[in-house]
């Protein structure tokens, strides 16, 4: 055992001890997507993602399927709020040490606010201040902050850099979605801090 308490294995879920036999879910030793060290995510998405990498690899290993570290998302909901994350936090990222970028915005889930029951998205997300590769998001809002997260912890699985976000294209409907993406929205404000030092004239929020 490892000495988070779970059972050693390695990129493909195989134990060290005995590569016949696979471990998976909170019985298996996890670490950092980021920074490598023990992670201790005992959810049912982490445990399913590691299943999936399990049995994709019992009759061989498959070199594309394999487990590059635990990215951590989760998301719930308390009396109509509803609030995720998904790899590091901005305090986490300071804490270990990340030069970091910060891009924020708020924006409504639907198009025009007027709509029935829109509700306000806060989205936050972490960039490596050197590369520009996504470390993390938050997000608070209504019933559209699952999926967001998911988002979130797609591009970091993917090494998506706040470029490749800044150019996703994405599908909108007023009756389903904001007229600009919140990850978009939250990117561009990332970038417009990260340039206007270099260049003053650009000021101003992000637009459509």
């Amino acid at each position: 055992l490892s000495r988070s308490g779970g059972v050693w294995v390695d990129a493909f879920q195989r134990s060290r001890e005995d590569p016949d036999i696979f471990a998976v879910g909170d019985c298996a030793h996890k670490q950092d997507f980021f920074t490598r060290k023990a992670n201790h995510a005992m959810i049912a998405s982490q445990a399913a993602a590691e299943g999936r990498i399990a049995g994709m690899n019992l009759y061989g290993l498959r070199q594309l399927r394999y487990n590059a570290g635990s990215v951590s998302v989760y998301a719930s909901e308390i009396d109509g709020l509803a609030f995720g994350v998904a790899g590091l936090t901005q305090h986490q990222a300071e804490q270990e040490g990340f030069p970091i970028l910060v891009g924020e915005a708020r924006l409504p889930d639907h198009h025009p606010a007027s709509m029935p029951n829109t509700t306000e998205i806060y989205c936050r997300i972490i960039f490596a201040a050197d590369s520009l590769q996504i470390l993390g998001g938050q997000i608070l809002g209504g019933a559209t902050t699952g999926e967001l997260v998911n988002t979130i912890g797609l591009a970091i699985q993917m090494h998506a850099s706040a470029p490749d976000l800044a150019s996703m294209q994405f599908g909108s409907q007023p009756r389903l979605t904001p007229s600009l993406h919140p990850l978009v929205a939250a990117t561009g404000d990332a970038l417009r801090r990260h340039y206007e030092p270099l260049h003053p004239c650009i000021t101003g929020a992000p637009h459509a």
